[in-house]
Formats: C-alpha cells, structure tokens, sequence
C-alpha cells in the first residue's frame, strides 16, 4: 500500500481496488467503455486511458486480442 503524504487522506491500493481485475475481465465480457465505466464508477475516459494502457503493455491492438488473451491464460 502507498503511504500517503501527511495530512493526506489514505490512498487505496489500485490492485486491490479492483480496477486491474475487473477491466480486463469487463472487455472479455464484451463490455463497452461505458458499461465499464457504470460498474466500476469512472468516467468513460479513465476506462479508455486504462485500456489503451492495457493494450500497450499486453501488446495487441484492439479489445478482443485482450479477451483472447485473459481466455488463453485460463
């Protein structure tokens, strides 16, 4: 867990917060930016920079290369 800077409230863990989890798992669902958005309580724009980010680092192209992936590591 981070530590936050005095006087600041406490930051939560983003692995336990659940956004690392359930993304991916949202887009092998078939989920829209928005419908991610809904569940997870984020503007469509975070879950897009999260994706992209996701994308990169995973290195496919589009949402359903993401899916393939989280199934094949099933």
């Amino acid at each position: 867990m981070r530590v936050p800077a005095k006087g600041a409230d406490v930051l939560p863990d983003p692995a336990q917060s659940g956004l690392l989890v359930l993304q991916p798992e949202a887009v092998a669902r078939g989920l829209t930016n928005r419908e991610v958005a809904a569940e997870l309580y984020l503007s469509t724009a975070t879950v897009k920079a999260h994706l992209t980010r996701l994308m990169v680092k995973l290195d496919v192209a589009n949402r359903t290369q993401v899916a393939v992936l989280l199934h094949a590591a099933e």
